[in-house]
């Protein structure tokens, strides 16, 4: 049988043994843990075209990756990689709401080496003395000397920020053929062999409503300009 002192000795060789495998586990669990995301996301120098996020660093993140794309429907979704603590987005359309993520690469946490993600959401600025357009003036109609239509004109609008682009529309409850028929100009007039001016398809008493609208590049639109049309003076 063995001695007692040497029972002792087996029995501090076995605690250390599984004391060792225990520690094992737990450095084996901890690398299995993703690394925390970023803190402190905050917006810096939000102007009315770019802007940076900051953030505080993370225990041992060698780069940080981003993703970034607009709430609205405006193209600009990117996506990169810094080692700083911060980054800047530029080229943005004004007062548009744009989020933003970021999660952290640290090595050292094979096999997560990527954090979960930190987010903030931020919106570009409105620029100074900016104003809805508005609606296009004069709304009417040139004829040829028989008296058919050559093309609608209007005025530009008074009020607008940036250059406008027009959209014209035809509505009609007695044409189907006709209603919802739309075309777009950076111009002020559409000819009307870009429209459904053809007074074949056109019976006495039969309405056409013609609406213009103006939109800044922020894609807001004025109040319409309006002209209904009676078959078949067209």
């Amino acid at each position: 049988m063995p001695s007692a002192r040497r029972l002792t000795a087996l029995v501090a060789s076995l605690a250390l043994t599984v004391g060792a495998v225990a520690i094992g586990a737990g450095a084996a669990k901890a690398a299995d843990t993703p690394p925390a995301p970023p803190t402190g996301l905050r917006a810096v120098d939000v102007g009315t075209d770019s802007f940076s996020v900051a953030w505080d660093p993370v225990e041992g993140a060698t780069t940080y990756h981003f993703s970034f794309i607009p709430l609205e429907p405006f193209a600009g979704y990117r996506r990169g990689e810094t080692d700083q603590l911060t980054t800047m987005f530029t080229g943005l359309m004004f007062d548009v709401p744009y989020k933003v993520t970021v999660r952290a690469f640290v090595p050292s946490a094979y096999p997560n080496q990527y954090s979960d993600t930190a987010t903030i959401t931020v919106r570009t600025a409105v620029p100074e003395g900016y104003v809805l357009p508005s609606a296009p003036r004069d709304l009417r109609v040139e004829r040829d000397a028989s008296g058919r239509i050559e093309r609608v004109r209007w005025d530009a609008s008074a009020v607008g920020f940036g250059p406008l682009t027009y959209q014209l529309r035809l509505a009609s409850a007695d044409l189907p053929e006709v209603d919802g028929v739309w075309s777009t100009t950076s111009g002020l007039t559409v000819d009307a062999g870009d429209l459904p001016f053809d007074a074949g398809i056109f019976t006495p008493g039969q309405q056409v409503t013609v609406s213009v609208t103006a939109s800044d590049i922020r894609r807001n639109a004025s109040p319409a300009a309006e002209l209904t049309l009676t078959c078949c003076a067209f």
